[in-house]
């Protein structure tokens, strides 16, 4: 953790890339960020439809898979009559749909009803698969799903207008998994619906009983001022719907959770959807006085006739009143799994697809890495990691690079800022602790407080689990950063370098910054050549590296400046051939080929340029500190006509993937000093002492040991 030593108006930033934070003072004045049926009204256009208008839903622009695209067949259209024909049929009759100007589809009636003033109807496909259709006075609209083939099409009409038929791809519609390897471009491939359940976690039945009464279930409400609403139904329920078991009435037995899984399931759900205007809800009255169009219903129960074998299941895009306003979690028993199946199916009613991977080929990816920093994303499995996260392909070899956090804030608003996002609109702290939103991934809020003289020990503490990788930094009254502290990193495959399983984790820690972007330097910016001559102004972890790099590579002579004698004895372990103290000598006056500053010192800068040889390299690799005058003034003309050239150095131009190996090959091979670098050994719990020997200057490189 991080200490600040000064009484200042401090200010403190959050950058974060998604959801719920408090910011929690552990000591003094200190702050932290951070059968019972139940009816269900009228089904109602999408969002981008007038409420009031007679036509029915535009069903064809659903989204597709980014890597499954509809059927080339073109739409067709029947008479409206044929939609009488259908509505006429009895139980058990024999019934035939063209779906395209080739193929027609022979079918027989289940079931023909009434409800909330729509006509009903179910029927199954000779051969293999399902139809339902439902009608009322906005128009028809219905469905034809053969999973043996991965087809579905779709049938919709306006009042009183010609039946339109449109193939897809039943993935495209409904959440499902082909049997074998990916999705095909065309479909004929037999699918699954349905996300798969766990395959290697225990889950402990709750063992009260049979699961809590319709009147059991706490009344858990996430954000009742909102108009959206996930209505998550743990009380049992009755569906009948055409689209879900062929029509045939499911009997839902309540969920087998207790109150405190409940809670723990709500929760879960609340943090994936914290940061949109939604109300994520047990009530049922918060559903039903939801507009239809903006909700979604989730079932959570053992009974699993809606998709057998699944984890649960999900019509994609029937947030907006298409399809079933049902969804569903068939993991009952266990809180993690139940949430992460709640999540991932109600993505699905929003119009999000399944996040898998081009190699090996799945259908739904399931993270990787392990304990606080492995993670998943919601539309793969979430299963097997405790942090799961909305995503855009942020991953190796991934097969859906849309963006789910831009889908979902198209159909629910993203919240308010509720904190300044400068330093000049921070809010100000009062007592030990503040709370605040991240509302959006690119969302950085500050807060302000004034601080007596004395150390401080600030805290940047999630909500429970909640899906939040914040960086913590807190600033003086000027703007200038004191200090920072990350605990945890999640890092995506493609920022991450493979290297050898033997190099020691300290040997790997310096990869971080000081090797790196010293050799770089180097190897890559200076293009230092045999017999040319360079001076380090600078000899921390940073200048030893480019010492050391000059060294392998033949310069001469070597010149180190520093005003501490430690650091310049290392530089002459590493390689120097002169070593001068800038507190006690007159600066050189010589002319180098190279130089290359590594404090951020603008005096010094401007002393290195001047000793830069006609059509020499200066390279400016420090940063000026706070808000240090960082121009640089020129003694005279003349050095314009010297073609002398300015470098400013980008972490030595390194390119991980390419330079982090090779340089361990010669740390292996005993051309590298990395072992003696490390002049410091600190536990976490002196991380504060670790850093104070960094500003004495008196070390080489501390190295920190995570217990």
């Amino acid at each position: 953790m991080s200490s600040v030593m000064k009484s200042i108006h401090n200010h403190l930033r959050i950058r974060l890339p998604a959801l719920l934070l408090s910011l929690i003072a552990v000591s003094g004045m200190l702050f932290g960020l951070v059968e019972k049926t139940k009816t269900h009204p009228e089904r109602l256009p999408p969002d981008n439809v007038e409420a009031n208008r007679t036509d029915a839903p535009e069903l064809n622009n659903i989204p597709h898979h980014s890597h499954a695209l509809a059927a080339t067949r073109e739409a067709i259209s029947l008479p409206r009559s044929e939609l009488d024909e259908w509505l006429a049929l009895a139980p058990g009759q024999n019934f035939a749909i063209a779906v395209s100007s080739d193929e027609r589809l022979k079918a027989v009636a289940t079931r023909r009803w009434q409800s909330d003033g729509e006509e009903l109807l179910s029927a199954n496909v000779i051969g293999g698969g399902t139809i339902g259709f439902r009608t009322d006075e906005a128009g028809f609209c219905g469905l034809i799903q053969i999973p043996s083939r991965n087809q579905a099409f779709i049938l919709s009409a306006t009042v009183d207008a010609d039946i339109r038929i449109q193939e897809r791809l039943l993935s495209d519609v409904v959440c499902a998994k082909p049997i074998e390897g990916n999705l095909k471009i065309l479909g004929n491939q037999p699918v699954t619906t349905g996300i798969p359940r766990p395959t290697n976690e225990t889950f402990t039945a709750f063992s009260g009983g049979g699961g809590p009464s319709p009147t059991s279930v706490p009344v858990l409400q996430s954000r009742t001022s909102a108009t959206a609403v996930i209505y998550i139904d743990l009380d049992g329920e009755t569906v009948n719907d055409p689209l879900w078991n062929g029509g045939s009435t499911i009997v839902a037995p309540a969920a087998r959770l207790n109150d405190s899984q409940i809670t723990e399931v709500w929760r879960r759900v609340v943090q994936d959807y914290s940061v949109f205007d939604v109300n994520v809800t047990t009530v049922l009255d918060d559903y039903n006085n939801a507009p239809a169009n903006r909700r979604t219903h989730c079932v959570v129960t053992a009974n699993d006739a809606a998709s057998p074998g699944a984890g649960g299941v999900a019509y994609v895009g029937s947030f907006t009143g298409i399809w079933s306003p049902i969804c569903w979690s068939f993991i009952d028993d266990e809180a993690k799994a139940c949430a992460e199946v709640i999540s991932h199916e109600v993505g699905h009613t929003l119009g999000l697809y399944h996040d898998g991977r081009t190699s090996p080929p799945e259908e739904y990816y399931a993270g990787h890495g392990s304990g606080i920093t492995g993670w998943a994303p919601i539309m793969g499995v979430g299963y097997y990691r405790e942090f799961v996260q909305w995503s855009k392909g942020e991953y190796a070899n991934a097969n859906n690079s849309e963006d789910d956090l831009a889908i979902i804030s198209a159909l629910i608003a993203y919240l308010a800022d509720d904190h300044g996002s400068t330093t000049g609109t921070a809010s100000a702290v009062v007592g030990p602790s503040a709370t605040g939103l991240i509302e959006v991934n690119t969302n950085v809020d500050y807060f302000s407080v004034t601080l007596t003289a004395g150390t401080y020990t600030i805290y940047l503490q999630p909500d429970t689990h909640g899906n939040l990788d914040g960086l913590l930094e807190v600033f003086n009254e000027s703007g200038g950063l004191i200090t920072t502290f990350n605990e945890y990193a999640l890092v995506s495959e493609n920022r991450l370098t493979a290297i050898d399983k033997e190099i020691p984790m300290d040997i790997a820690a310096l990869m971080g910054c000081a090797v790196t972007t010293g050799l770089g330097v180097v190897f890559n910016e200076a293009k230092l050549r045999p017999g040319e001559s360079i001076a380090v102004l600078g000899c921390g972890g940073v200048g030893l590296n480019v010492i050391q790099g000059a060294s392998l590579l033949s310069a001469w002579p070597i010149y180190a400046f520093d005003m501490v004698e430690d650091r310049l004895d290392m530089a002459k372990k590493f390689g120097a051939d002169e070593t001068i103290n800038a507190k006690e000598h007159r600066f050189f006056t010589g002319r180098i080929d190279v130089v290359v500053d590594c404090t951020g010192q603008v005096g010094l800068i401007e002393q290195g340029l001047n000793i830069t040889a006609p059509r020499g390299r200066m390279i400016l690799v420090g940063l000026p500190h706070g808000r240090q005058n960082s121009t640089i003034q020129f003694n005279d003309m003349r050095q314009h006509f010297t073609g002398k050239k300015i470098i400013f150095s980008e972490g030595g131009s390194t390119e991980p993937n390419t330079d982090i190996p090779i340089y361990l090959r010669m740390h292996k091979a005993g051309m590298l000093k990395l072992k003696e670098l490390i002049t410091h050994r600190y536990p976490l719990d002196k991380i504060n002492d670790a850093l104070d020997t960094l500003r004495t200057g008196e070390c080489g490189r501390c190295v920190v040991e995570m217990p």
